[in-house]
């Protein structure tokens, strides 16, 4: 579903792949059985919080990339598609941080495979941090204001 980078570009406080969501969004729906409502609303989830976080704050800056952003968006969207409540939500949002930090040096110096994937890994990253969240796995928590949370070790705060 994506090639080259020939996708949609975001362009808040940093840049992303929004559009990425799409195809993990469809995998999972398709798992289920979801309607098409049910995908639909699953990938504006995605959006809207891949697109508000890139929002909140430029992560390339402090070293790291946009696929973090993608972890909580589809970790969301997937756990919406699974019918997961608000703690498994959670803890999907918890596992997926804590798991899978992507590093900025891949869209800088020297280029490799890596820049094309980096997004869908966190996508498959996210979405096993769902399936592990609904069957009741937890995650370290807060994940976002923790003393070795997201703001004290990667971002600083932000709203």
């Amino acid at each position: 579903m994506r090639y080259h980078d020939l996708n949609d570009v975001y362009a808040g406080k940093t840049t992303g792949h929004p559009s990425d969501n799409i195809a993990a969004c469809f995998a999972v729906a398709e798992s289920v059985k979801a309607t098409g409502r049910q995908f639909l609303e699953a990938c504006v989830l995605a959006y809207e919080i891949n697109c508000r976080l890139m929002d909140a704050i430029d992560l390339t800056a402090k070293g790291w990339d946009h696929p973090i952003f993608t972890l909580p968006s589809i970790a969301l969207a997937s756990s919406k598609l699974l019918g997961s409540d608000v703690k498994q939500m959670t803890q999907a949002v918890n596992i997926s941080l804590a798991s899978s930090m992507a590093m900025y040096q891949t869209r800088v110096q020297q280029m490799s495979d890596w820049k094309g994937i980096a997004d869908p890994d966190a996508l498959r990253n996210g979405v096993f941090a769902s399936l592990l969240a609904a069957q009741g796995m937890t995650g370290p928590a807060p994940i976002f204001e923790g003393i070795a949370g997201l703001f004290a070790q990667v971002s600083g705060s932000f709203f």
